[in-house]
Parts: C-alpha cells; structure tokens; sequence
C-alpha cells in the first residue's frame, strides 16, 4: 500500500480509525487502572459494573464519532448531487438554447416564404423554450440598427403581418428589421450558451 493510498483511506474514515484508537486506549488505561479501582475480593457484580461502566463510555465515543462519520459522508453526497443536477442543468440550458437558435433559423424562412401564421406559432415556441432555459434574453431588448426592441414587440410585429394581404402587403424593411432584430437575438443565445463558451 503506497502512502497516497494510506492518506486517502485515513481523510475518509478518520473518525473510525479516532474511535478505534480512542477504544484500545480506554480499554488498556481501563485495565491497568483496575487494580486501584477494584479492591481485591470484590464481588463479581463490582467487576462487571466497572467493565460495564467502561464499555458504555467506549459505546459513547463510538456512537458520537459514527455520528460525525454520518454526517461527513451526507455532507460528500450532498456535494456529488448537487453537482450533477448542475451539470444536467447546464446541458439542459444548453440543449434548450441550441434548439433556440434552430427555431429562430426557422422563424427566418416562414417570414421569408410569407408564412406569418407559422412565425407566429414558432415565435411562441421561442419563448417557451427561452423560459426553460431560464435565461433573461426574453426580457432584455435586441438592438438592431440603433433600436432597441423587445421580445414581446417583436412577436407583435409577426402577428401584426398575419393581417397582410395584396393590397397591404409587408415590405422588405419590414421584414428585414424583424430578421435582423431576430438574427442579433440568435446571436445573444449563442453567447449566452454554456455549450459554446
């Protein structure tokens, strides 16, 4: 056994290797001390309460030292779970967010097609997926050329073209400032992603 080994073994059960020296320890002071304790001649019932006595301080030491131990180890679980269920929230948020993006690429070609009833619908698959993620994109405006707009203002704009037709139909600014504005919200989940730092 290295002494690495050795170490590591000790840091993890030192509260049992305390009780187990602690416990060898009393029982010899206790046997050395029985002769100035226990008169010779004593009743055996006296020398059973003195070894009884011992025992029950041994049986204190170990139970308060397990006890320690107990909590040591749920203290080292604690700490393992938390840090999985941090890691799964992190591919979580990244899987969300991944999906973030594709949905906007898609929000992209319905405008570009003149399908705004699918925009619509896609839109508040974006925001649903945003919420998930428990990011704070929804709520921070998008800056695009010099604007700030908000998530809300941008699906307003998408439902509002639902209402187009040939005689009023959306113009390519109209469009290109809400792809544009959706393009730099792209580009925000993609820096706000913990799968692409």
């Amino acid at each position: 056994m290295d002494d690495d080994n050795f170490l590591t073994i000790l840091s993890v059960y030192r509260y049992r290797v305390c009780w187990l020296i602690s416990s060898i320890m009393l029982m010899v002071i206790a046997h050395y001390m029985s002769p100035k304790i226990i008169p010779n001649g004593a009743k055996p019932l006296d020398i059973f309460g003195y070894w009884g006595t011992v025992a029950t301080i041994i049986a204190l030491i170990v139970s308060v030292l397990e006890i320690m131990q107990s909590a040591k180890i749920s203290k080292t679980i604690t700490y393992s779970i938390n840090k999985k269920i941090d890691s799964i929230t992190i591919i979580n948020k990244t899987a969300l967010l991944s999906e973030s993006s594709g949905i906007i690429d898609e929000i992209i070609d319905s405008i570009d097609a003149d399908r705004f009833r699918e925009s619509t619908l896609l839109m508040r698959e974006l925001q649903k997926k945003l919420l998930y993620s428990q990011s704070d994109l929804l709520q921070n405006e998008i800056t695009y050329l010099g604007k700030k707009v908000s998530f809300a203002i941008l699906e307003h704009k998408i439902e509002a073209y639902r209402a187009s037709n040939t005689s009023a139909p959306v113009t390519k600014l109209q469009k290109g400032f809400v792809k544009g504005a959706l393009i730099n919200l792209k580009q925000a989940i993609n820096d706000n992603n913990p799968g692409r730092r």
